[in-house]
């Protein structure tokens, strides 16, 4: 298997991981709260991870610290900070005020965020032919999403144009966080994207900490935590473990092999996997706007991943 579809493969990994992670998560935010619940998932995340890595890695405790390097250490802390910790509050914010259909339409512009940036930062490029299934997958997911089904959200107009804001800050910190990951993992070899993963994950959950203890915050939250019932705290840990644990690992996996743009686009796919788990789990309808948008974005995929040969044939 070469490296590119190896990374594809993960990618779709990632956004399969998300989809069922975003179910988990949904249960526990009604018993616990989005607030609460963001804080105490990173914490869960970060401790698991650092086991992971233990174990996996076959490493010594000290060398969770010191085997990457000072730049990595920035690189990916700054990752975490923006794609985790702002970029979460970004879309929990959006979600209160605009609703969770049209915040995830302006996440839409995650890709081309990772595209520019990666090109930035990265000097990263991409064919025409890998643009184009961009573009097919990225409007099979807006067809997916602009579900006239969903579209009798009610959120607050007073609140709208801020809302709008918050979403479109969420798709640019996502894809700027992805690019910085790379440019983290790219800094020494020593270290695995696992590893990688935990650093990020560790200092999204401690400036998540530091900041509502600026706010006053921080006792209430983790009152709450661990006043949380059993079966929050059971949705909490199989959420944060296939999402956060194994999802953002695989994503990093996927960002150190193939371009960033593309990593992103397969992420996207959440909402396209969300319809089968969907009307298996709840029997809920698929329309056929929804079954035309998840064939297109398929398509896009499907051009995505074969556009060395696509491309050969011209």
């Amino acid at each position: 298997m070469n490296l590119e579809l190896k990374g594809e493969l993960f990618a779709v990994g990632t956004a399969i991981c998300w989809t069922f992670g975003m179910l988990f998560f949904t249960e526990a935010s009604k018993r616990l709260g989005a607030n609460v619940l963001n804080h105490f998932r990173l914490v869960l995340a970060a401790l698991i991870l650092g086991f992971s890595v233990l174990f996996f890695d076959q490493i010594k405790p000290s060398e969770l610290f010191t085997l990457p390097g000072l730049s990595s250490w920035l690189w990916l802390g700054l990752s975490g900070f923006i794609g985790l910790t702002l970029g979460d509050w970004f879309a929990f914010s959006a979600f209160e005020m605009i609703g969770p259909r049209k915040t995830s339409l302006f996440y839409t512009f995650a890709p081309g965020a990772a595209l520019l940036f990666g090109m930035i930062f990265l000097q990263e490029t991409i064919s025409f032919i890998a643009f184009a299934g961009m573009v097919i997958t990225i409007a099979g997911v807006f067809l997916v999403i602009f579900n006239k089904k969903n579209q009798h959200e009610i959120a607050d107009k007073r609140y709208h144009f801020k809302g709008v804001l918050l979403a479109i800050g969420g798709s640019l910190t996502q894809g700027i966080g992805l690019v910085f990951s790379k440019i983290g993992m790219q800094q020494a070899d020593q270290f695995s994207p696992l590893h990688a993963s935990w650093i990020r994950l560790l200092i999204a959950a401690a400036s998540l900490f530091l900041i509502s203890i600026f706010r006053n915050k921080a006792l209430s939250i983790i009152k709450s935590i661990f006043q949380a019932d059993a079966t929050a705290v059971r949705y909490t840990l199989l959420a944060t473990i296939i999402s956060p644990v194994v999802g953002v690992s695989l994503s990093l996996y996927a960002a150190n092999l193939i371009n960033v743009s593309i990593a992103q686009t397969l992420f996207s796919m959440v909402p396209v996997f969300i319809l089968p788990v969907s009307w298996l789990l709840y029997r809920e309808k698929i329309t056929f706007q929804s079954f035309l948008g998840a064939l297109i974005a398929v398509g896009g995929v499907l051009v995505l991943v074969w556009r060395n040969e696509i491309l050969a044939l011209f």
